[in-house]
């Protein structure tokens, strides 16, 4: 941080400015990836709370493992 804005007084007015909107502009895109994965756990959560037939996947039955639990929910008969 400190190396940044060591490295900003350095510059041109209009390069200084270019560079913090570009440090604003990665702070707004990380904000945004952490709240899009923070709605996807809480739909998740509310899946898992909804009525219906829902299983754990074993480790083994994974293709790719995580270390997060997975859950397969049973098919629904359509009418």
């Amino acid at each position: 941080m400190l190396l940044d804005v060591l490295w900003i007084t350095g510059l041109s007015s209009t390069s200084r400015k270019t560079a913090a909107s570009y440090k604003e502009l990665a702070a707004r895109k990380k904000r945004a990836y952490d709240l899009e994965k923070m709605y996807m756990e809480m739909a998740y959560q509310k899946e898992l709370k909804k009525k219906g037939q829902k299983r754990r996947v074993k480790d083994h039955e994974l293709v790719s493992p995580t270390d997060r639990p997975v859950y397969k929910w049973e098919r629904e008969r359509k009418r």
